[in-house]
């Protein structure tokens, strides 16, 4: 397995800006609130491998006291919604748009994370945000 360098958050969150049409505070939260949603979701050792390709400040400060719940897409879409006071089609490609962000940092993340629950849903890659 080869695992990348974590991207850099300002790296990640120009990603999401690029793909949602977001931008500044709200794609950084967009960007956050998704990657935490998902960190919670994951079990080891996808965890892991998900902590190592984040940047090293937002890997040490997640909320991951839990275990990681058997969640599904609506699951997590609903947790995103309600977190970010979206719609729940809003939140879905959001989400999507961080997931792609990460994989386009690291093409082999989403194979080695063993998604539960139809979570691979999720990380198709969203059409482009229409110009705003």
């Amino acid at each position: 397995m080869i695992v990348a360098m974590p991207v850099l958050f300002r790296d990640l969150v120009s990603s999401v800006a690029r793909l949602t049409g977001l931008h500044g505070e709200e794609a950084r939260a967009v960007t956050e609130v998704a990657v935490i949603a998902l960190a919670r979701s994951v079990p080891e050792p996808g965890r892991g491998r998900l902590l190592a390709v984040l940047p090293g400040d937002m890997a040490a400060f997640l909320p991951l006291a839990r275990p990681p719940s058997d969640r599904t897409d609506e699951d997590v879409v609903r947790e995103l919604a309600r977190l970010g006071r979206r719609a729940p089609a809003q939140a879905r490609a959001e989400a999507m748009a961080v997931y792609a962000s990460l994989c386009e940092h690291d093409p082999g993340l989403a194979g080695e994370l063993d998604l539960p629950g139809g979570l691979a849903a999720l990380f198709t890659r969203p059409r482009p945000a229409p110009a705003r």
